[in-house]
């Protein structure tokens, strides 16, 4: 018999605007049993009405022995009057979040997947969820989210008005105040509320309580087998489920893990899932650390035994010594969540006994003064330094400085410069004690003859029997070549192992990049090759013995060739061969594959051919000529760079003996997506650079295969990315601190008015907190670094507070128009003007010449004061603070010292400003940024 009045109540909104946190407070009642999203993938935007009985039967039945019960899900909002008219009595809360926001968060959330158009799978990843979303019949995914979201507060405003005393619209920001919570619990009819103030939700996750007392983490990778087991083992914790959680991060797997997990989620409101896209286990350790709602943490592996006793024993611990950091067994380390960095840092020396805990097979070191570190055991040694805790778990499988100072400064937020003091002294006692594997100094470059370079991403099969084929085929040329490795995911999970190839191979290098990610990163080979001639291979190609000598000895012997040079590629047969592409369409793909007879004869004279696929090309390195440095994704480059050279009076030749065979087969998929945007946007842009009317060809060959409105969606895109006045400059950065997260999510919402979101690359600013001029000057010099290494001739540079003037795409169109006749340095979109005036430049109109102008929130930079720019400006901190002493800011600098010089332009009227400024700009301008 239920002895109490149960209250069945059903939270909603739209998605991303706070729903499990609302779940988090509901489920923190007493005697409730709150899901968030319980019936996940089974109920239909819409005639799920029999799945909706169903919970209802569930949620009748367990109101028998709880007070609150329920779920918190989108998707029950086509239903409310339908459960309404089969319970009265049920209440509804409604989480309403800002449209700008929440569209930001799903477009970021779903990346390759879209629920809210009807696709099949064909132009989008397919999803559980696509059938808990109502469709729309646009072309554009965002337009799309913006309708979903008008629609679902247009129908939630109606219910609330028919059903006043049902249903009520509550802003997703109530859940932050003590205020708004006891709001929305008393709608509920909620007597002695249980309040929770600071309960993270998606519009800011800075804010953080406890909501449990214990938050397993458990980072796991393609062990979909052995996670259920633990996932089992786990949940089965002999206290109550309120008193912890379960988070699994799930490491880019692409086995069952996600299905193994959702039944456990399903069963249980204690247990979430997080899908993080990086595969390292820092990554994962450090998401799961943000994500975790407990008192205490504890990673464990997705392999282990969990007793269920576990959390018994450390709640005795707990409850006995009150530690921050301590551990039972060696295997299960427990961190307190609110730990500060200087009660981390302190001395840490190991008892010479300790108390064990009143059961044989558990085990606790801990100090008397609460210095906080558990004595990790490993390998019969002690790691004695207590930061070494921290290190080792959220610094796993880093072997790079930075990276492990970045990481441990992103857990002790305001201890930032006494990790970067201590970090040396912690490391150096490490490896003393071979505790870690030391990050390989940077192997000196040597010259040679030839470089033969590849690009990779996280495929170290492919690298490994590539480049020891190289040497077990071609001893004779190993004293003339270099082989170099691009790695384009160096933070992967086969990025050490492809570095640590640097002391085992002789002449082998490898180069970590991260600027963009597409197969135009071949371009970095040419640029990073020590040598006189460069060959460029697929990081999963074999060259048949002796080709590479006959090859040195071809371009030795032709000091004036500037051709593209390519040869035959091999079938897996090793009789077919393909000498060339030619051009014409092929599923997706402009270059058909085809044999000239003249190539079947392996000693036969080289010839020119239209155009070859790029798993293998090579020149001079003096006369490779470059990708657009604006392509991204993959493919669109066939073709592309053959009518590069050949309008520079160059050929494409196939030399017979240059043969190769190339690994097509994937059983394993690749590691990244291949889009059709992504190939279209290259193939247009590519057009666009080399003046070429192939449009309309690409435009019918696309419809045939993907369809028309998609091809011309795309298509339209680009197009409008063309006639953009951004699209002026090879690239655009945005420079950020990692914590300011509403000021990019503000960004980005700017840049896609402006049409120029996926042009923008996001730089993470040094964050120096005593100085902020010192981050400052280190992010725009090292964004220019970058800009150099990659040979681009001009970049923007944007910092995060800036605003646009509502018609900027003209004015700067007219500004731009007249820059390309001048020579310049820095070009201003926007400054403090200190109340001056400034002259027109001689003949234009846009265009005026700035005199102690400050401020560097929109600028760009010319190529050619890029090595100015290095030179002058430091690149470490310490000499930064030295530099700093004499120019006082970057801004300054450049006033005082570069601008009297000549060669600095203003865009006239200015089309950037900064909130602090808006007052100096023009009246008729002044409230027109935003």
């Amino acid at each position: 018999m239920n002895e109490y009045k149960s209250q069945i109540v059903i939270g909603l909104g739209t998605g991303r605007c706070g729903t499990m946190s609302l779940a988090y407070l509901l489920n923190w009642q007493e005697n409730s049993e709150v899901y968030h999203e319980k019936g996940r993938y089974t109920i239909p935007w819409q005639s799920g009405e029999k799945t909706i009985e169903q919970f209802l039967h569930w949620a009748n039945e367990v109101a028998k022995q709880k007070k609150l019960v329920g779920d918190v899900a989108f998707y029950y909002l086509n239903y409310v009057e339908y459960l309404l008219s089969l319970n009265p009595n049920i209440k509804f809360l409604c989480l309403q979040r800002d449209r700008a926001s929440t569209v930001a968060s799903y477009m970021k959330r779903t990346k390759d997947m879209n629920h809210w158009m009807r696709h099949e799978g064909t132009l989008w990843q397919k999803s559980s969820w696509d059938n808990c979303y109502p469709k729309y019949d646009v072309l554009n995914k965002e337009k799309a989210i913006e309708r979903y979201w008008d629609d679902y507060y247009l129908i939630a405003n109606e219910l609330q008005t028919t059903y006043p005393d049902s249903f009520r619209i509550f802003q997703t920001s109530t859940l932050n105040t003590e205020a708004g919570q006891r709001a929305i619990l008393a709608f509920i009819e909620i007597k002695n509320p249980r309040l929770s103030v600071g309960i993270q939700f998606n519009s800011d996750r800075g804010l953080k309580t406890y909501l449990t007392r214990f938050s397993f983490i458990i980072c796991t990778h393609n062990h979909a087998d052995l996670l259920k087991q633990v996932l089992a083992d786990v949940c089965q914790q002999s206290i109550g489920h309120s008193e912890f959680e379960v988070i699994v991060v799930d490491r880019h797997s692409t086995d069952e893990t996600r299905f193994v997990t959702e039944p456990f989620c399903q069963y249980y409101p204690n247990v979430r899932y997080f899908f993080e896209a990086k595969r390292s286990l820092s990554h994962a350790h450090q998401r799961g650390w943000y994500e975790a709602r407990g008192q205490y943490v504890v990673y464990i592996d997705d392999e282990c035994q969990v007793p269920t006793q576990l959390l018994t024993v450390a709640n005795d611990i707990i409850e006995q010594y009150s530690p921050t950091m301590f551990g039972v067994l060696s295997s299960h380390t427990f961190y307190n969540h609110s730990i500060k960095y200087e009660e981390v840092i302190k001395d840490f020396h190991p008892l010479d006994n300790y108390k064990p805990i009143p059961n044989n097979d558990w085990q606790l070191h801990w100090l008397d003064d609460q210095a906080m570190l558990f004595s990790k055991s490993h390998e019969g040694l002690h790691l004695l330094n207590p930061v070494a805790g921290f290190i080792w778990t959220c610094c796993d499988g880093k072997t790079d400085v930075k990276a492990i100072r970045k990481a441990l400064q992103d857990v002790f937020v305001d201890s930032q410069d006494e990790v970067a003091k201590d970090l040396p002294d912690t490391l150096k006692f490490w490896q003393e004690q071979a505790l870690i594997d030391f990050a390989l100094p940077i192997k000196k470059r040597q010259h040679h003859k030839l470089c033969i370079g590849m690009a990779t991403y996280d495929d170290f099969d492919g690298v490994y029997f590539s480049v020891q084929a190289i040497q077990l085929y071609h001893p004779e040329v190993a004293d003339e070549i270099g082989i170099l490795v691009v790695d384009n995911n160096p933070y992967g999970a086969v990025a050490e192992a492809l570095q640590k190839l640097e002391s085992a191979i002789p002449n082998y290098y490898y180069v970590p990049y991260t600027e963009t990610n597409s197969t135009a990163v071949r371009d970095v080979l040419f640029r990073e090759a020590d040598a006189d001639y460069v060959l460029c291979i697929d990081c999963h190609v074999l060259i048949m013995p002796g080709a590479i000598r006959k090859l040195i000895d071809f371009l030795d012997a032709n000091p004036d060739c500037h051709d593209l040079l390519q040869g035959p590629m091999l079938r897996d047969d090793m009789k077919s061969i393909s000498t060339h592409m030619n051009p014409e369409w092929r599923v997706g793909m402009y270059g058909a594959w085809g044999t000239d007879a003249r190539g079947e004869n392996i000693d036969a004279d080289p010839f020119e051919i239209p155009l070859q696929g790029l798993g293998l090309f090579g020149c001079r390195k003096d006369a490779w000529l470059g990708f657009n440095p604006r392509f991204r994704g993959f493919g669109g480059e066939e073709g592309y760079i053959h009518e590069k050279f050949r309008q520079q009076g160059n050929r494409t030749l196939c030399l017979p003996f240059l043969r190769w065979l190339h690994r097509f087969q994937r059983p394993l998929k690749v590691p990244y997506k291949i889009k059709w945007e992504d190939r279209i946007y290259n193939y247009l842009m590519g057009f666009a650079e080399l003046n070429l009317d192939s449009t309309e060809k690409l435009e019918q060959h696309f419809a045939e295969l993907i369809g028309e409105k998609a091809t011309q969606e795309m298509i339209t895109q680009v197009q409008q990315e063309l006639d953009s006045p951004f699209h002026y400059f090879d690239a655009i950065y945005c420079i950020n601190l990692d914590f300011k997260t509403e000021r990019w999510q503000a960004m980005q919402e700017r840049f896609r008015r402006l049409n120029i979101e996926k042009r923008v690359r996001r730089f993470s600013a040094f964050e120096t907190i005593e100085n902020q001029h010192i981050g400052c000057a280190l992010s725009h010099r090292q964004i220019i670094e970058n800009a150099k290494r990659q040979g681009l001739n001009h970049v923007l540079v944007l910092e995060d507070d800036a605003l646009f003037l509502d018609d900027i795409v003209l004015h700067l169109q007219r500004s731009l128009k007249e820059l390309k006749s001048q020579d310049w340095k820095v070009f201003y979109l926007g400054g403090t003007k200190w109340g001056q005036t400034y002259q027109k430049i001689s003949g234009c109109q846009y265009l005026e010449h700035p005199k102690m102008l400050t401020s560097t929130h929109a600028l760009a930079y010319h190529h050619s004061f890029f090595d100015e720019m290095l030179e002058n400006i430091p690149h470490d901190i310490d000499s930064m603070k030295i530099w700093l002493q004499t120019h006082r800011a970057i801004d300054q600098w450049l006033a005082k010292s570069i601008q009297p010089q000549g060669g600095c332009l203003i865009s006239s009227p200015v089309v950037a400003s900064q909130p602090v400024i808006l007052g100096q700009e023009s009246p008729e301008h002044g409230d027109k940024f935003s």
